[in-house]
């Protein structure tokens, strides 16, 4: 039996065009548009209401559905605010995400200033020349092809959280401007270090917390806001996996990854209580750049160094260990992976040997490190090292 043919041959229902899985079809009497679609469990034909009488919004909502390749019951993604124009996908983006950003000011400026230029142009009918118009109108007012780069990256995050969403099928091709030599010439956030200035760092802390901060970040390289958010559910110490997302908290191209926990970090997530992993007097802290500061300070290595330093300097340990650019990137969580097409899903967490070569690379700089401390013996939760004196 064909699958549609109880909505053919009810007479109450006209059928207007077929979209795949699904029918749309019209309400004699009201002149209502519904999806229709076999329903194979219940032996049923179902209809639900696309909520319009016009033929150019039922086409749109069932070119929609079609697209999004879905079967069964399509009401999940009926009832989804669906964005087609810049504006709708800004104005949505904006109340969902944007202003919650810390850049919120910036971003709202983008936003503004992209639906100003191109607040009407239909998501499907974008075209490289949409763009380069908008390149050229901001640098004929004086604005920096940096500038250009910045404003269109907030409306490339917009598209991509909306397809993640669900509420649009279109795959933006926003275009990079910034020249990449630019961006390989931009300065790194902290200088690089070497495992005997870590080491140095390392051995001026006094504090439980601020170790267990370093421990974390040269295992890791996460950035310093990932782990004072973190808490022990993100830990999964029978699967051997560290979720630096917490619950709850959206995605975002900053990414925070599952990494894999080396074997010279467990010990010290083995025996962590409920709540924050970095707390002082029982509570989590807000920042940490004070008390590092003042390590790098007492430990007169000379460069100013910061938090971001740890993670070039492991960035930078793992190439010389030869491991891929792409393995790397995915434990640094660098966003805008493409889930769909990049290689990147080869790595899925639940192999034995996910980012196995960072994860050995990372295992190796704290061992190294560990040689040049002095004080603290890194392979074992804060404890000293029988040789050290206290000056």
């Amino acid at each position: 039996m064909d699958q549609h043919s109880p909505a053919d041959s009810d007479p109450a229902y006209e059928l207007v065009e077929s979209y795949g899985f699904f029918k749309l079809v019209r309400a004699r009497a009201s002149g209502r548009y519904y999806v229709s679609w076999y329903d194979a469990e219940s032996r049923q034909t179902r209809r639900a209401s696309l909520r319009t009488n016009k033929p150019s919004d039922a086409h749109e909502k069932m070119r929609f559905l079609a697209d999004l390749g879905i079967t069964g019951d399509p009401a999940e993604y009926l009832n989804k605010k669906q964005v087609r124009t810049v504006a709708e996908l800004l104005d949505d983006d904006w109340e969902t995400y944007l202003q919650k950003l810390p850049s919120a000011e910036a971003a709202g400026i983008a936003r503004d200033i992209l639906k100003r230029e191109m607040g009407e142009k239909r998501l499907t009918a974008l075209v490289p020349r949409d763009y380069d118009a908008f390149r050229d109108t901001l640098k004929a007012a004086g604005k920096s092809i940096g500038y250009v780069s910045r404003i269109l990256s907030v409306f490339r995050s917009a598209g991509n959280r909306a397809l993640a969403n669900k509420q649009t099928t279109v795959k933006l091709k926003v275009p990079e401007y910034q020249p990449r030599s630019k961006k390989k010439g931009l300065k790194k956030k902290g200088p690089l270090l070497t495992c005997e200035e870590i080491a140095a760092i390392i051995d001026e802390i006094n504090d439980a917390h601020l170790l267990l901060l370093m421990l974390l970040l040269i295992h890791l390289g996460a950035r310093v806001g990932a782990l004072l958010d973190a808490i022990k559910a993100q830990i999964d110490l029978e699967q051997n996996l560290f979720d630096l997302n917490p619950p709850g908290r959206e995605t975002t191209n900053k990414g925070r990854p599952v990494l894999p926990i080396p074997a010279t970090l467990r010990p010290w997530l083995a025996e962590l209580p409920d709540g924050p992993l970095i707390k002082y007097r029982g509570a989590a802290i807000a920042e940490a750049d004070t008390a590092f500061n003042s390590a790098v300070k007492h430990s007169k290595i000379g460069p100013k160094a910061n938090t971001y330093s740890i993670r070039h300097s492991l960035a930078r340990y793992m190439r010389k260990k030869r491991v891929d650019l792409e393995e790397i990137g995915i434990y640094l969580g660098h966003g805008n992976h493409d889930p769909e097409n990049e290689t990147t899903l080869i790595y899925c967490p639940w192999e034995p040997d996910y980012l196995i070569n960072c994860r050995e690379a990372a295992e190796a700089f704290v061992r190294e490190i560990n040689t040049h401390t002095r004080k603290w013996d890194l392979l074992r939760p804060y404890c000293v090292k029988p040789s050290w004196v206290e000056n």
